[in-house]
Parts: structure tokens; C-alpha cells; sequence
């Protein structure tokens, strides 16, 4: 695999599944906004979270049939958002009241603005990559249609170290090739490779295809480098 186009669809895939789950909460949450029964609750205890240092409120109320309840919020903070003694607002489904929330903007939404936030951030990196690939095919393809071929003296291998994943970086040819008619020395780089390919290189030129018009669009021809099998 020369270059990790799994990973741009993997943080697109993620960021949709993130925003459709940040829709889902935001849904469930205005439906129980709309059909729920509100009541007086009071906090009787800041429980802490598992190993953390955030607390939830654990709350006491009476529903209006005179059952009494208690729940423990699925939203911690630190600092606690309540204390012991604070009297709040319950909402809850009379069909399972034992599944009531707090009436408050944290306690209601926090799950759909974390959801929804971090799935923009991976949609938007996800679809920045995916197009970016996709450029770059195109431009590959347009270069190979109508490129000029030019032969490069290969130079080395080198990390990118521009680009990091999963702890790894990938490597590429480093090539030079002097301009004759303007004298200038051009330096080409080829695309990702996943694997080091410095002893599959076997021949001293290698061939690069360049945009007349603009010699920085360019493709270097990594055909004779073996593909990785996975």
C-alpha cells in the first residue's frame, strides 16, 4: 500500500457516525423535553465517576403517582456543576421514571455537543483528506495523459516526517533534474511509500512526468518499485 487512503475514510466514517449519534441525542432529548413530567427534585449526594476525578449529581424525587425515586446523572464535572442540598428540576417518563434527567442545559444536551463536536472534527479532517486524495488521482491521471517525461537523477530516500501515522512515517525517492533551457536544478519527491525502498532501487535515473506549463506539478514514475501485500 503506497499511501494510507484507508485513514480519510476511516475519520469520515467515524466523524458520520459521531454527527448521526449527536443527532440521535439531540432527537431523544427533544422528545423527552415535549412529553415528559416535571417535578421538584432535591441532590442528596456528588458521586464520583469511576476512575475519575468528576462527580454527578444523585438526585431524590417524587413522581406524581407518590413513588418515590432516586437516579445518579450520566454527566459528571469537576468542578460539580451542583451540590448536595440543591434543589432542581426532574424530568422523567411516567412509563420509567427511574430513567429521569436533570432539567438543565449541561445535564441535557452535553452528550449531543460533545458527539456533535468531535464528529466535526473528524468529518472535516475525513472529507479534507478524501478530497485531497482525490485530487491528487486526478492530477496523477491528467500527468500521465499529457505530462512531459523528463529523467531525474535519484539522489535518496527520505522520511517524511511531515506526515505521521500510527506512529510511522512513510518514505519517498528524492530526485534532481536540471532545467536545460533555464540551468535550474529541480527537485522531485515521489508520492508515500509505506515500506523502504531504498534497495529496490535499481537504476541510477528515474522518470518524472512534469506539467510544461508549471514544472511543480509533476509525478515521479515508481512503476518498477515492488507493491507491499498486507
Amino acid at each position: 500500500m503506497r499511501r494510507p487512503a484507508w485513514a480519510s475514510w476511516l475519520f469520515l466514517l467515524m466523524g458520520m457516525a459521531m454527527l448521526a449519534g449527536a443527532a440521535n441525542e439531540w432527537r431523544q432529548t427533544r422528545a423527552m423535553l415535549d412529553s415528559a413530567d416535571r417535578v421538584q427534585g432535591e441532590v442528596i449526594d456528588m458521586a464520583r465517576s469511576p476512575g475519575s476525578t468528576t462527580y454527578a449529581p444523585h438526585v431524590r424525587f417524587t413522581a406524581r403517582s407518590g413513588a418515590e425515586y432516586e437516579f445518579t446523572s450520566s454527566t459528571s464535572s469537576n468542578p460539580p456543576e451542583f451540590s448536595s442540598g440543591d434543589i432542581v428540576e426532574v424530568l422523567y417518563d411516567p412509563a420509567s421514571p427511574e430513567d429521569a434527567i436533570i432539567n438543565s442545559f449541561m445535564q441535557l444536551w452535553f452528550g449531543a455537543l460533545l458527539l456533535g463536536g468531535m464528529g466535526t472534527i473528524f468529518f472535516s479532517i475525513g472529507l479534507f483528506l478524501v478530497t485531497a486524495n482525490l485530487r491528487a488521482r486526478r492530477r496523477i491521471s491528467r500527468l500521465q495523459a499529457t505530462g512531459k517525461p523528463v529523467l531525474a537523477d535519484y539522489q535518496c530516500v527520505e522520511l517524511n516526517t511531515s506526515l505521521v501515522v500510527n506512529g510511522r512515517s512513510p518514505y519517498r525517492l528524492v530526485a534532481q533534474w536540471q532545467n536545460p533551457r533555464t540551468r535550474k536544478i529541480h527537485i522531485f519527491k515521489s508520492e508515500n511509500l509505506w515500506f523502504n525502498p531504498e534497495k529496490y532501487v535499481d537504476r541510477q535515473q528515474v522518470s518524472v512526468l512534469v506539467d510544461p506549463k508549471k514544472l511543480a506539478r509533476y509525478y515521479m514514475d515508481i512503476s518498477f518499485l515492488p507493491e507491499t501485500v498486507e
